[in-house]
């Protein structure tokens, strides 16, 4: 009877250890349906992550070189289909060879990757299926397993073409721009807002007399201005207007040799408004100015005598009497005229007139100072404002007129002898009065004096 029970007991355990077994059973089936489908959805996600990506992806067998794996991005560069390239070696299907890539003759970050472990990135250049040069970066990561060995690596093609090409081209424009502002004659210079120059090519370097940009790169501007006030009202320009065209500089030199320029110029600012620098061109135009100047010279000077004409004369007469009213100091006016220079011409000829007209001329410049404003403003006919002169001096000065003209009519073999008839006209800033007025009155009183020379 016991044996019975215990029997009955037994089978019991029996079944009840076998339904823990069936169940046991159940859940490791649906434990593993469900790793199954994590990691097909895995699986999935992974294909989906580099079918979306614009890169080229291959996974490659470290053992073998074998491509494990390849995206669309790959596929579609090398007009491939998966099958055709699971299974062959990276070099085979990307650089059609049998062999694989050996350094240093070959750049592979492959086989860098593989020797270090660690991450690795290079530029290289291959063609497409079309025969199209294509500029590729190329870089890899290794993946490692539980022991520790690199067993894959993840090989990434970005095709940088594009930005080679806009590389390239601007390398290209800024050669172009290097090259323009090296051999345009004019300078070309940015100072900071301090002043102190940051780019200079190699003209506006010459005009500093430098050999070279980099010696006057870091210099301060304000060293190559004459007069610090006259950079201080270019600055206060720039400041209203933002720009200046043509303006004029008066700077120097390494040397110190003054030198005439001009700049156009334009203030840069940051675009929160704040001045940062100047940028502009500069031309030397030293030369220029002294042209100018011998022309300014040669409009205001008589041609043969050298004196002032009368438009130089008239133009220093009127500064002079600005000055005398403005002092209210007095000022002469001396009109002198040449005696018997008709005669001269009649009997002599023109040419020694001329002569005349030159030793009359040379007289004046003998009997009065360099400061003093001498002009022959007619044929025959001279102004003198003796500067400074007082009404005490006159007599002096006319007494040392006749004994250069009598010590010149004592020269020996002269054909033709000087006289010279001359009136002297007041300007008293009481008074005021014009030029011409001064000129007519001064003009009388030498017409008075040649009467009386007539007179026997």
């Amino acid at each position: 009877m016991d044996n019975r029970i215990n029997q009955i007991k037994a089978e019991e355990r029996l079944k009840k250890l076998e339904e823990e077994l069936r169940l046991m059973h159940k859940s490791l089936d649906q434990l593993v349906n469900e790793r199954t489908n994590d990691l097909e959805m895995s699986n999935k996600f992974l294909r989906t992550v580099l079918d979306s990506l614009n890169d080229e992806v291959l996974i490659v067998d470290t053992n073998t070189y074998k491509i494990q794996d390849a995206n669309k991005a790959f596929l579609s560069e090398y007009g491939l289909t998966r099958d055709e390239v699971i299974g062959k070696t990276c070099h085979e299907v990307t650089h059609n060879r049998m062999d694989i890539c050996s350094p240093p003759n070959d750049i592979c970050p492959l086989l860098e990757t593989m020797n270090t472990g660690r991450f690795s990135v290079a530029e290289h250049i291959h063609c497409d299926k079309k025969g199209r040069k294509i500029y590729a970066e190329v870089s890899t990561s290794p993946i490692i397993d539980a022991d520790g060995r690199i067993n894959t690596v993840v090989h990434v093609t970005r095709d940088i073409s594009e930005r080679k090409r806009s590389d390239e081209a601007l390398r290209k424009s800024e050669e172009r721009y290097k090259n323009f502002i090296d051999t345009t004659l004019d300078g070309i210079y940015h100072v900071n807002a301090e002043g102190v120059f940051t780019l200079m090519n190699r003209s506006g370097a010459k005009i500093f007399g430098y050999e070279s940009p980099e010696e006057i790169i870091g210099r301060n501007a304000l060293e190559f201005w004459r007069d610090p006030r006259d950079r201080d009202a270019y600055r206060e320009e720039l400041r209203i207007r933002k720009y200046v065209s043509a303006y004029p500089i008066k700077a120097r030199k390494k040397n110190g040799e003054p030198i005439e320029l001009e700049t156009s110029s334009r203030i840069v600012e940051s675009d929160s408004g704040n001045i940062i620098g100047i940028e502009g061109i500069l031309r030397d135009v030293t030369e220029r100015r002294h042209m100018e100047e011998e022309l300014r010279f040669m409009s205001l000077r008589d041609e043969l005598t050298g004196l002032y004409n009368r438009r130089g004369f008239i133009t220093l007469a009127e500064q002079e009497l600005k000055m005398a009213d403005r002092l209210k100091i007095g000022m002469f006016i001396l009109y002198a005229d040449l005696d018997g220079l008709k005669a001269i011409n009649d009997t002599l000829g023109h040419e020694v007139g001329d002569m005349a007209i030159k030793e009359a001329a040379g007289i004046l410049k003998e009997t009065f100072r360099n400061s003093d404003i001498i002009g022959r403003i007619g044929g025959d006919e001279f102004v003198v404002i003796p500067i400074g002169t007082t009404g005490d001096n006159l007599p002096a000065i006319t007494s040392r007129l006749q004994r250069n003209i009598d010590v010149k009519n004592e020269e020996n073999d002269r054909r033709y002898k000087l006289s010279l008839s001359s009136g002297i006209a007041y300007y008293d800033p009481e008074h005021p009065s014009t030029i011409d007025e001064l000129l007519t009155t001064a003009d009388a009183l030498m017409y008075d004096q040649k009467r009386n020379k007539r007179k026997p």
